[in-house]
């Protein structure tokens, strides 16, 4: 019998990978949105879900409303809680507003799809539930939406429209990737505690130009790039790629492979958002 699962937040731009890579496994994909019936949201989800094996399920779910996920998480074997703000916050606000805008909602979103999760766990025939965590940095990598809002996206956007690389050293992870992560992490028994997902350095500017330049955007700018300047490695990804105790065992995709492939399959399916 194929697997019943839930994906919060079902039409972000990481959770709709998750929800193909799921599909593509032949699982019904139980996602949860604000409004079920606004096409212009679910649309291209419902889309891509006519395509694949599995079967998608669209649930009415306030992230911040307590019992919201009270229908969605009942019978399934794995919930995927991916519903979280994200934005980058400008100078003018404080500390005081990210906490609210972004923390907050975070905190308590996931004390919602918990306390659902621990109330329903007779529904799905187990005395208690294992929780990993997914961390990952930037995310970066082709798009399974044509929508245009988001942090990444709107990366990509600016970039293609501007000519402008929006990195500062910020350390990035393909999308793919992210999802791989999420499902190895429920389905491999060996999977616990929090994994981090990052690319081994901070994408400087000149290094994302280097590996953009092949595709011969006529109006990509050229960043200074400092004499003598070197990736530092600084960052560990060993857990999620080790094949050994609690490692996932992926591969890595390299991240001048994200970059190219996000650029070029935006160029494509956001074509209506560069005209």
């Amino acid at each position: 019998m194929a697997k019943v699962v839930c994906v919060t937040g079902c039409t972000g731009y990481v959770a709709s990978e998750v929800v193909r890579q799921c599909l593509e496994l032949g699982w019904t994909v139980r996602g949860t949105v604000r409004d079920p019936s606004d096409d212009s949201k679910t649309g291209y989800l419902k889309k891509m879900a006519e395509g694949l094996p599995g079967k998608l399920e669209l649930v009415q779910a306030d992230l911040l409303a307590e019992g919201a996920f009270d229908t969605a998480v009942p019978g399934c074997e794995y919930v995927f809680h991916t519903a979280s703000p994200f934005f980058f916050g400008s100078e003018s606000e404080g500390p005081e507003a990210v906490e609210a805008k972004l923390i907050k909602p975070a905190v308590d979103g996931t004390k919602n799809v918990l306390a659902s999760v621990a109330k329903h766990k007779a529904d799905i025939k187990c005395e208690g539930f294992k929780l990993v965590t997914i961390c990952p940095s930037f995310v970066l990598g082709p798009a399974n939406t044509d929508r245009n809002d988001g942090e990444s996206i709107g990366f990509a956007l600016k970039l293609l429209k501007e000519g402008t690389i929006g990195l500062v050293g910020f350390p990035c992870i393909d999308v793919r990737d992210v999802g791989k992560a999420h499902i190895l992490g429920c389905t491999s028994s060996n999977s616990e505690g929090r994994y981090i997902l990052s690319s081994t350095f901070g994408v400087p500017a000149w290094w994302a130009y280097e590996a953009l330049e092949p595709l011969g955007l006529p109006n990509l700018q050229k960043p200074e790039k400092p004499e003598g300047a070197e990736l530092t490695h600084t960052f560990c990804n060993d857990k999620v790629q080790s094949t050994e105790g609690a490692g996932l065992g992926i591969k890595l995709t390299d991240l001048k492979t994200t970059l190219l492939d996000m650029i070029t399959s935006m160029k494509v399916s956001h074509a209506a958002h560069l005209a």
